[in-house]
């Protein structure tokens, strides 16, 4: 798995940073789907240094790493990772209330 991984990050590392961004998120939740959990965390912190000092982008890795730990049960971890962010939005609201 760690060839295929390595692999796939040298032939995704030639793409612009959008595909990338967009393949690990869509990646990642998927992943998290079909609960292969280790590898929906691995695609998240891999897509969380790409978005760095970008606002939505950071917003989106919020939600996203809210939602993998949601998925294996820890609700207190999805609302630190959510943090003290905009809760008047559908996707912060929906996922404090779970």
């Amino acid at each position: 798995m760690l060839e295929q991984d390595h692999y796939e990050l040298i032939i995704l590392a030639g793409q612009p940073v959008v595909r990338q961004v967009a393949s690990l998120y869509a990646g990642a939740l998927a992943a998290n789907r079909l609960r292969e959990t280790a590898l929906a965390q691995r695609l998240a912190m891999r897509f969380a240094p790409l978005v760095r000092g970008d606002v939505a982008g950071e917003r989106l890795a919020r939600l996203l790493r809210a939602e993998l730990v949601l998925a294996v049960g820890q609700p207190e971890q999805a609302l630190r990772e959510l943090g003290d962010g905009p809760r008047g939005k559908r996707p912060e609201l929906l996922l404090a209330a779970q």
